[in-house]
């Protein structure tokens, strides 16, 4: 992926070029208190869940390189949410962290099914870090509820769910045809990370279903070449997003001293759990 980033929305996604290298990707997250009580004590409350915002930089690009960007913020190639794979993120979870940490989902994350919160169990002994509890899911029928993820071709998306299901509960791996692999459960202390793979192009969407319960203690999506095999290990925070949309339109400033380069900045903001 150097110097480029796969980008677009569902209907049209395509290589775009890579921002500056400092690029900020910050999960904002609701907080309130601080004030100090009489005794000199203080109080913090926050959301354990958020969204993430990214701030995207061109410079000194050429105008025509960068003309695909005001394209897809006209909604030229659909309304959005807007996908990009993160390379800070495909070699590691490009889960959001929410996905990856599914019992944030029993606080007040998305939801990964329905509209019930899932109940919290401890998650099975383990020396792979994985998340203390794990959530558990009473499934009755395809969840609505589901995120999908741009896989480019010539390369290869592995995913992992980890956990256990009763009854025909399943997490299932759905590609842009409409075709469903139920995901094979991998134990918490296990050193494999995924025993799914689809190869681009297209997208995999992952969603819960059937009829029982669905516990899930982590899930992981890593990306990469095709033929390049992905690590064992334990489990990974997740660090990707669910969609984005642009906060505003993209600014472009003009440098005189060479007039066929510009720098552009935009700022997209993860929206597609809370549409």
């Amino acid at each position: 992926m150097g110097g480029q980033i796969y980008f677009g929305t569902k209907q049209v996604m395509s290589w775009i070029p890579a921002p500056k290298i400092s690029m900020p990707r910050n999960v904002s997250t609701w907080n309130s208190g601080g004030e100090v009580f009489l005794n000199g004590g203080t109080s913090l409350r926050n959301s354990r869940t958020g969204h993430r915002t990214y701030e995207l930089d061109w410079s000194l690009a050429p105008g025509i390189d960068i003309d695909i960007i005001y394209a897809y913020a006209d909604r030229a190639y659909g309304e959005g949410p807007f996908y990009f794979v993160d390379p800070g993120a495909a070699n590691y979870n490009l889960f959001p962290h929410y996905y990856a940490h599914p019992a944030l989902s029993a606080q007040d994350a998305p939801l990964l099914y329905g509209t019930a919160r899932p109940t919290l169990v401890a998650t099975p002994t383990n020396t792979q870090m994985y998340p203390i509890n794990s959530a558990v899911y009473t499934v009755a029928g395809t969840g609505s509820n589901f995120l999908w993820i741009p896989v480019p071709a010539g390369y290869t998306l592995h995913l992992g769910f980890h956990g256990s299901v009763t009854g025909t509960g399943v997490v299932q791996a759905v590609t842009d045809a409409a075709v469903a692999t139920s995901l094979t459960p991998l134990l918490a202390n296990t050193t494999t990370r995924t025993n799914y793979t689809y190869t681009g192009p297209g997208g995999i969407s992952v969603r819960l279903g059937g009829t029982g319960t669905v516990t899930v203690s982590g899930l992981i999506a890593q990306l990469r070449k095709t033929g390049v095999a992905v690590p064992t290990g334990g489990w990974i925070p997740g660090k990707g997003n669910s969609g984005c949309d642009f906060s505003s339109y993209p600014e472009d400033t003009l440098y005189n001293a060479a007039r066929d380069f510009t720098h552009v900045s935009a700022e997209l903001k993860e929206v597609g759990a809370w549409l």
